[in-house]
């Protein structure tokens, strides 16, 4: 995201004009709740994230969720297949906030010849890159021997242990995104901190190193 930004912040009124008129780009507020994608649908556009936050999920044929993938301000709300053109999407992608989107069609993206267009390829490589970084260490938890395993590598990725640090999500994101249940999420959560591990509330988390109390 840094990189596209640095990309357009270096552009003239002008420049940018003609490359939003060459390009067809739009940007839009998407309202909270609302389905940007679905899935058996083929993608005209990259959507990148400019504002907000928003989250993609991936249904079983029953309906039970299969994954569950968190998006950011700068990440591409769209898939590599979506960007080669090759297949329908599989995932659902809804708007946990009010979003600001920015669109790119995709077939002008790829046909154009405007000298700039490189650099934004290569941006949005780069935020492809970042979320596929951020996939890897998701399967990290997921790989994990048990549950109490799986949260304590997820939040201690978040801050130093012994300082406060708050999360991203609700504990029905959270079950949803380490794959478990939400009973057993809650469940595991008050025994480690009953056993002294860490301290919670709401979102707001502690890991506590040995040898310290809730008190210090």
């Amino acid at each position: 995201m840094q990189l596209l930004s640095r990309i357009f912040e270096s552009l003239s009124t002008k420049e940018y004009n003609e490359l939003q008129d060459t390009l067809q780009i739009k940007k839009a507020e998407i309202p909270k709740w609302s389905v940007l994608t679905h899935p058996l649908e083929r993608q005209r556009y990259v959507f990148l994230l400019l504002e907000g936050k928003a989250h993609a999920v991936r249904y079983a044929s029953d309906g039970r969720e299969t994954d569950y993938v968190l998006l950011q301000k700068g990440d591409l709300l769209s898939e590599a297949a979506d960007l080669l053109g090759e297949a329908e999407a599989e995932y659902t992608i809804f708007a946990d906030t009010v979003c600001t989107v920015l669109y790119f069609p995709l077939e002008a993206l790829k046909s154009c010849e405007h000298p700039i267009t490189q650099k934004i390829l290569w941006a949005l490589c780069e935020a492809f890159s970042e979320q596929c970084t951020r996939l890897r260490r998701r399967s990290a938890y997921l790989t994990c021997a048990g549950l109490r395993e799986k949260i304590m590598l997820y939040l201690s990725d978040f801050h130093a242990t012994g300082e406060w640090f708050e999360i991203p999500l609700d504990r029905n994101a959270l079950a949803s995104y380490l794959f478990c249940d939400r009973t057993a999420l809650s469940r595991e959560l008050s025994r480690l901190k009953k056993e002294g591990y860490l301290e919670f509330r709401k979102n707001k988390f502690r890991i506590l190193p040995p040898g310290i109390t809730k008190n210090d």
